[in-house]
């Protein structure tokens, strides 16, 4: 099953994800344009299709390695990188905003196809042994108090792991023309609610910690893997799930504020919201 067949059957229900929570947060009028009213892009930045077209590229590498013993040869990685990344960019009928890392679709092509081949150079030697590859999980979204919210959690984790000693690890691929703060990593929600999912769907024990990974390829000229680990305990667990609760609560308010920033940069709706106040 593809991700948009695990999507269609994940969202079948009342439903909140990671995605939505942290767009909420980083600006809760862009997530009720998105998400509330489905509002028509004005415009789309190169880095979502180009970030789609590497994540299947990966995908692709882990899922062969799982099912064959044998991953992906790197060609038909490029080749499928490629075919995406043009079907991402000719699929859309608005604007394609391209940034300083990505400034046209000649060196969006060939950064891409450089960070496979620096992505494939990187997995070998590694001795984890694949669990689960695009792994879909739901669970019940409980507040902190125990309370259902009527809404599943739902989650498609990248990649999960396991050493030789039998440890779990997450790990989820970003794509980024910049190097992370390990602060921003530890406080990263998307493995908070990926350790939630796990722990619900019992991968792990309810009070154990969960370890997490974010495998970030770097979109700079000389590409380059780095890998940020990260614990999720029972406590941040918590925490999470109360942020969640709150934010379900502020959407059934209906309080939407914007928050200028730098992610205003491309956003999909900077039109209107730079009209939100006179409306």
């Amino acid at each position: 099953m593809g991700r948009r067949q695990q999507l269609k059957v994940l969202t079948a229900q009342l439903h909140v994800s990671h995605s939505q929570i942290s767009t909420y947060l980083a600006c809760s009028l862009k997530y009720r344009y998105r998400y509330v009213e489905r509002r028509p892009l004005e415009r789309r930045g190169i880095a979502l299709p180009f970030g789609i077209a590497v994540h299947n590229a990966v995908e692709h590498y882990y899922r062969s390695l799982k099912e064959t013993g044998s991953p992906a040869p790197l060609n038909y990685l490029t080749e499928l990188f490629s075919d995406t990344l043009a079907q991402g960019v000719g699929a859309t009928d608005v604007p394609i905003v391209f940034n300083k890392a990505l400034p046209d679709i000649d060196q969006a092509h060939d950064r891409g196809c450089k960070m496979l081949e620096v992505f494939v150079a990187d997995q070998r030697g590694s001795t984890d042994k694949i669990i689960g590859v695009e792994l879909p999980l739901s669970a019940p979204l409980r507040g902190t108090d125990g309370q259902d919210t009527g809404f599943q959690l739902i989650g498609i984790i990248d990649l999960l792991v396991e050493d030789e000693k039998g440890r779990l690890t997450l790990a989820d691929l970003k794509t980024a023309a910049k190097s992370k703060n390990q602060k921003d990593v530890d406080a990263d929600l998307q493995l908070s609610g990926y350790a939630c999912l796990l722990e619900t769907n019992g991968y792990i024990l309810p009070n154990a910690p969960v370890e997490g990974r974010l495998d970030v390829l770097m979109k700079t000229k000389s590409p380059k893997l780095v890998r940020y680990h990260s614990r999720r305990t029972v406590d941040e667990r918590r925490r999470f799930k109360k942020i969640a609760a709150h934010v379900l609560h502020s959407i059934d308010a209906g309080v939407f504020i914007p928050n200028r920033g730098w992610l205003c940069t491309d956003c999909e709706y900077a039109d209107a919201c730079a009209v939100w106040h006179m409306t």
